[in-house]
């Protein structure tokens, strides 16, 4: 199938079809991502040799007859298939440049939070300024969320006390507010896109 790009000055979002759109395919994969992301849904555009015309289409279905700015970005569009991403894991906030980071990636709801489950582990070393970076490399495209903490005494392990309280500093992707309980998979996951080879981020560090 052709590969859709729908982006804006931060976003980029693919989708792969099996079979040629229909309007109202567009149509829904459009409003997906306007829901999941901050996109203006005038500057969403189509790939592909019928991009224009699909983009009339489904302005037209919307009651709209301005076509001129869907016509215009799709005559912009790139036809591109997804590549591997390094991703790089910016953490911040350590209280010390003691032990490690230990940052690990989860694919699936199902699996998030279950250190046996992840996709991938990554280790970062604390600076001077207290910082750390941990990095991933050669990722897929798709959704995922991340997990660290600080493993100051270097154990390996998550330290907790009474009630399952972490003793050392945790992060997840996102940055979520924390409130009872592990941090919930929807507020952690993001996207790859596979629009380009390198992706950073950024998490802070919470101790309790």
């Amino acid at each position: 199938g052709d590969w859709e790009r729908l982006a804006d000055e931060r976003h980029a979002v693919l989708a792969t079809l099996d079979a040629p759109p229909t309007v109202e395919n567009l149509r829904k994969l459009r409003g997906d991502a306007c829901r999941t992301y901050p996109i203006d849904p005038a500057r969403i555009f189509l790939v592909g040799a019928d991009g224009p015309e699909l983009a009339r289409e489904v302005r037209a279905a919307d009651g709209s007859a301005d076509t001129s700015a869907w016509s215009r970005l799709a005559a912009k569009a790139i036809l591109f298939a997804p590549v591997p991403t390094r991703l790089s894991v910016v953490v911040t906030g350590l209280r010390s440049t003691k032990g490690k980071v230990l940052a690990a990636l989860y694919r699936t709801e199902k699996a998030f939070g279950k250190p046996a489950e992840a996709a991938a582990v990554a280790v970062g070393v604390p600076t001077a300024e207290k910082t750390a970076r941990a990095t991933f490399a050669e990722l897929p495209p798709g959704e995922i969320a991340a997990l660290l903490f600080h493993d100051e005494n270097d154990n390996g392990k998550l330290d907790t006390g009474l009630f399952g309280i972490p003793k050392e500093g945790y992060g997840a992707s996102n940055n979520p507010k924390m409130r009872l309980g592990p941090p919930r998979w929807r507020d952690c996951r993001f996207l790859l896109t596979g629009a380009g080879d390198e992706r950073e981020i950024s998490v802070s560090v919470r101790y309790l």
